[in-house]
């Protein structure tokens, strides 16, 4: 699957940067927890889906569809969440002003929030690596702030705030603001690969 891939670091965790299709299939595997998240990019680069399966406590599945406009922003989102006691969807739209209409399944009312400039599923890497694009973020662009739309997993409940993205390096990126703050390695296709102690890219 990849092409190039550097030594893994002295205590044996891998710092990847294997150069990967953008086109797919990808495979991320939690090093948390049991799971693995499967993403079917188009070869447009226009649409995409994925499939996630989480177990250790709290097992549930995930399963989503993605519209991205041309700079690889999230314009349309459907996102279903499934374990034994709930099945729960939500629905997202981007309008032409950019507001964003959140449908959820056991609620008939929308709901619409304006100026956010990236949509994200948390625990996802494929959307953090959209974001990166969306946002231009180049490690002469120094810290890029965001405000950001997370749909959190389990609960499908949506939480919005300033988000940091600054690429230190071709390889490595930091992100924080109004979220946790977190480290990724990224490969040699821009794709989020490595975030220790959580997933990596197979």
């Amino acid at each position: 699957m990849g092409a190039h891939e550097t030594p893994t670091r002295p205590n044996g965790a891998a710092r990847t940067r294997t150069t990967h299709d953008p086109a797919g299939p990808l495979i991320w595997q939690r090093t948390d927890t049991v799971g693995t998240e499967l993403v079917f990019p188009d070869a447009d680069g226009r649409t995409a889906a994925g499939t996630a399966v989480i177990g250790g406590t709290g097992p549930h599945s995930v399963h989503w569809t993605v519209g991205l406009d041309d700079a690889s922003g999230v314009r349309a989102l459907t996102v279903t969440c499934e374990s034994s006691q709930s099945r729960r969807t939500l629905s997202m739209t981007r309008e032409e002003d950019g507001t964003l209409v959140f449908r959820s399944g056991d609620s008939e009312e929308p709901i619409r929030i304006e100026g956010i400039d990236v949509v994200r599923i948390t625990d996802s890497p494929m959307f953090l690596t959209w974001a990166l694009r969306r946002l231009a973020v180049t490690p002469s662009a120094g810290v890029v702030t965001a405000m950001t739309a997370r749909v959190l997993l389990p609960s499908l409940t949506v939480a919005t705030g300033a988000t940091t993205y600054q690429l230190v390096s071709d390889q490595r990126l930091r992100i924080g603001g109004d979220e946790a703050g977190a480290s990724f390695d990224i490969d040699a296709s821009g794709i989020v690969a490595y975030r220790p102690g959580r997933l990596r890219l197979a």
